[in-house]
């Protein structure tokens, strides 16, 4: 209990502030104050727990990356280290992503499209029906970015082709995105990056040096 005390003349504790005839004892820093600060917030008690500066929400995300991805070991450790980066990216650009608002949510597939080395922008976020052909996401996506698009036509060497961005191997224009999640190797979660670019229409796989000009 506070112990309250008639005393004339005394100064409350608290900075600034002009005595009063009542004055109250604090039980926890055992100074006396006026009936206005007599509770330890009114009055900072010294006894009271520092309060934890409030974390941004990137600040937020870097615990969650930092405390999971320590854990894991090498081996099947590098694919729950993936599942758990894409979640992280899935987190960042569901708000932002952009596509077909017809297709049902639970159906839905989001994506980090990285767009082709020099480009105006460097990414856009957007959203893809998991039963769509790799074929079929790069014409959304080039529609989207205004990328041109020869993948129909006979002409030209160089075809837009979708890249996974950790591991540099072209898709298959045929499959479609549950195909990628029944893998051992190698998987695409939404959530995940992938990279646009126009490559040799033969052409499986971009070396690894080479994907260092994307970002992550």
């Amino acid at each position: 209990m506070e112990n309250m005390q008639q005393k004339s003349g005394m100064q409350c504790a608290f900075h600034d502030c002009k005595s009063e005839l009542i004055q109250v004892t604090c039980e926890h820093c055992c100074c006396s104050y006026c009936l206005r600060h007599r509770h330890q917030v009114d009055h900072q008690c010294s006894s009271l727990p520092l309060k934890k500066a409030r974390q941004s929400p990137e600040e937020k995300i870097q615990q969650i990356i930092g405390k999971d991805l320590s854990k894991e070991k090498k081996g099947r450790g590098g694919v729950r280290n993936e599942i758990m980066a894409a979640k992280v990216s899935l987190m960042k650009i569901k708000l932002k992503a952009t596509g077909d608002v017809c297709i049902p949510q639970d159906e839905r597939i989001y994506l980090r499209v990285l767009l082709p080395y020099g480009s105006n922008g460097q990414e856009i976020p957007m959203f893809f029906s998991k039963r769509w052909t790799v074929g079929k996401i790069i014409d959304k996506i080039a529609a989207a970015a205004n990328l041109r698009n020869d993948n129909n036509l006979n002409r030209g060497e160089k075809k837009l082709r979708l890249i996974h961005r950790n591991t540099g191997e072209v898709l298959g224009q045929e499959l479609q995105f549950v195909d990628f999640q029944k893998r051992d190797s190698f998987q695409l979660f939404s959530g995940s990056a992938v990279v646009i670019e126009y490559v040799d229409k033969d052409c499986t796989s971009m070396q690894l040096t080479h994907l260092d000009k994307y970002p992550i």
